[in-house]
């Protein structure tokens, strides 16, 4: 069995949720192969580039499609030009990149799409793959149109419903073509929110197909050595926060910072974060630690373990990275009541839930760990997460339905 993933990236949130698979996959003995159009890492065997070299432009047919006047430059971007509105990104169904055109998706009997968009053109690709496709959904935008996350939609509906209708039409005419599809979605919200989809509500979906982690990469180690590294004092409360972009409202940092400004001023309270454009004025009452973005893993999983806790004040997220990172250190997470974190976070097991999506209620739950309100054992969150985070488990799903599909073809 020869599977091919294929992902706009090997770096970023999903980058890195799918290369985890293909190593898992690896691992296994599988023949997994990894395509992708932006490559970062080295040392992962069987990670091709794309090159552009066979595409052919389809700006005039974009153009005439939906009936847009765009500067050329926005055709193949990550965010728009000339439309008003808020919102973390927007991204096109169509490029000029003929994927179905290669070699590695020719010899594969499975393909495993991740996340593709600026990546895959949709018409061309589903109308001439003629295998299996199983599709792992990172986040809404496989359903959606040009946005990501539900509330990107929601906010700017009035401005954007002309293109996002165009867009879901397009996507769902382009995925009817293939007969052989399933979809896989790590956190069972997702996987319900794509069955209210029009694209895969007729689709077989598969939920809870937790991502899997290495637990020699990520694993406690003494604070104190982890602070010494980092220089980082080791007394008082830290709470770690991390996000590629700090600004992202996604991701509600400012939720944090709102919250922590609801705290006693005299607390003995250390932030540190990862990500790029911080505000090194966010905080004057509190020591602030602003690390960067960090990609090396080494490095993050010191910092985890330099924090008491790590807090993941998302409006919406699938199924973080850094949730699964910092449950392998033993780290307990505060968190909403959102995504995979509802499934997953059980309060004064391995973190806290805050009642709801507000600063107040952030607030009392960070009130709550400061205060002992709950025991946490490092050792009893990190033996948990070994288990739902492992990669052999998280490969042998697989595994098992790529099986189901290729023998569903054999079989009247």
């Amino acid at each position: 069995m020869r599977v091919l993933h294929i992902s706009t990236s090997d770096s970023g949130g999903a980058g890195i949720a799918a290369l985890r698979t293909h190593i898992a996959l690896l691992e296994s003995g599988t023949k997994s192969k990894f395509l992708c159009l932006y490559k970062s890492t080295t040392s992962v065997p069987e990670v091709y580039q794309f090159h552009k070299s066979n595409k052919r432009s389809l700006k005039k047919e974009i153009l005439n499609r939906f009936g847009l006047k765009l500067p050329n430059a926005v055709l193949n971007k990550r965010s728009i030009i000339g439309r008003k509105g808020e919102y973390e990104i927007f991204t096109f169904p169509r490029t000029d990149l003929r994927v179905h055109d290669h070699k590695l998706v020719k010899e594969a009997d499975i393909i495993q799409l991740h996340w593709i968009a600026d990546f895959i053109d949709y018409p061309s690709f589903f109308a001439n793959i003629n295998k299996p496709i199983v599709w792992t959904l990172h986040d809404m935008n496989p359903f959606q149109g040009g946005f990501h996350y539900l509330n990107d939609k929601e906010t700017n509906s009035v401005i954007w419903s002309d293109i996002e209708n165009d867009f879901i039409k397009l996507k769902k005419e382009s995925v009817d073509m293939v007969p052989n599809l399933h979809v896989v979605t790590p956190s069972n919200w997702l996987g319900e929110s794509a069955k209210r989809s029009t694209i895969f509500r007729d689709r077989p979906i598969h939920g809870n197909f937790y991502y899997g982690i290495d637990f020699e990469v990520f694993k406690p180690i003494k604070q104190e050595i982890a602070c010494e590294i980092l220089g980082i004092p080791v007394d008082g409360i830290k709470i770690l926060f991390s996000a590629d972009n700090l600004l992202n409202k996604r991701k509600g940092f400012d939720l944090l910072l709102a919250a922590l400004d609801l705290l006693d001023k005299n607390l003995k309270l250390t932030l540190i974060t990862i990500g790029s454009t911080f505000n090194n004025q966010v905080l004057s009452h509190f020591t602030c630690y602003n690390l960067g973005l960090i990609k090396d893993e080494r490095l993050i999983n010191i910092i985890y373990n330099a924090a008491d806790c790590f807090v993941l004040p998302s409006r919406e997220d699938n199924f973080p990275n850094v949730m699964l990172e910092a449950l392998a250190c033993g780290l307990p997470i505060i968190s909403f009541p959102v995504g995979g974190m509802a499934e997953v976070i059980q309060t004064g097991e391995n973190g806290i839930l805050a009642k709801d999506l507000t600063p107040e209620s952030l607030a009392e739950a960070i009130q709550g760990f400061i205060e002992n309100k709950y025991f946490f054992q490092s050792e009893k969150i990190r033996a948990e997460a070994m288990s739902l985070f492992n990669k052999k488990r998280h490969a042998k799903k697989y595994l098992n339905l790529y099986n189901e599909m290729l023998t569903s073809i054999n079989c009247p």
